[in-house]
């Protein structure tokens, strides 16, 4: 990872800055679970190299914009059939075959958050 762009827009371009960031950040999402350094160390060692560049800024802007009506769409031909997806009891197939009465409602509940 060359750089990183923290919540407040600066940029974090020093490795070492980066790698105590991301364990400081990782730290916390885990809630001290790993205690062992080696291994959290080790771990974001092992992400940092998978990682080789920053974001343009016309990608990071276009991952602002909402969910199209075709994404949704995709997305939804990709699921299995006959299961539900989530705990909401709702298939893939009532979500098919009331399209029309639906997307308006998904679509808000989708770019509402």
């Amino acid at each position: 990872m060359h750089c990183l762009q923290k919540e407040d827009g600066t940029m974090l371009d020093n490795q070492t800055e980066i790698r105590h960031f991301c364990e400081k950040f990782y730290t916390q999402l885990l809630n001290g679970q790993t205690n062992d350094t080696f291994v959290r160390e080790s771990a974001i060692e092992d992400m940092l190299q998978t990682v080789d560049a920053c974001i343009e800024q016309a990608d990071a802007r276009r991952l602002e914009l909402p969910f199209e009506i075709y994404e949704i769409r995709y997305a939804l031909s990709k699921l299995g059939n006959e299961k539900t997806h989530g705990h909401c009891g709702i298939s893939k197939e009532f979500v098919v075959a009331f399209w029309d009465e639906l997307k308006d409602i998904i679509m808000c509940l989708i770019n509402s958050s």
